[in-house]
């Protein structure tokens, strides 16, 4: 056979296959952890959250407030709790958005302090995603 000929084919071959879709069976890292949480296995539930992929996932950094904050799966830790609310709500996932935003109607937050707490936030936040 010529190989000039088998190159582009064997070449066109490879996309096509790497373009097929994921097979059905497999479960993405948020699957995985919903399931565990509908399956009340919150240690591993908080495990799988906790995975490098979702530090940018504001849904699952909501989860680990909730987790964090009620003691589902862990001890309960006020300070990591804030610490995940935050990085959900920089994120813009609206659930934490509201949250905070009840928070400062409340007072709950040090509303003088704001604008350090955002930009410590925000360095907090790009110091998790880049390690």
């Amino acid at each position: 056979m010529d190989l000039n000929r088998l190159f582009p084919l064997s070449f066109f071959l490879f996309l096509f296959l790497a373009c097929l879709p994921v097979q059905a069976g497999t479960e993405s890292i948020m699957d995985k952890a919903n399931r565990l949480i509908e399956e009340k296995k919150y240690v591993e539930a908080v495990k799988t959250l906790e995975s490098p992929e979702l530090i940018r996932n504001g849904e699952a950094q909501f989860i680990l407030y909730v987790a964090y904050e009620y003691g589902k799966g862990v001890a309960v830790d006020k300070s990591q709790s804030l610490h995940r609310l935050f990085i959900s709500a920089y994120l813009g996932y609206p659930p934490a958005v509201e949250a905070m935003s009840i928070f400062a109607d409340h007072g709950a937050l040090d509303i003088q302090r704001n604008e350090a707490a955002k930009t410590f936030w925000e360095e907090e936040y790009y110091r998790l995603v880049d390690q």
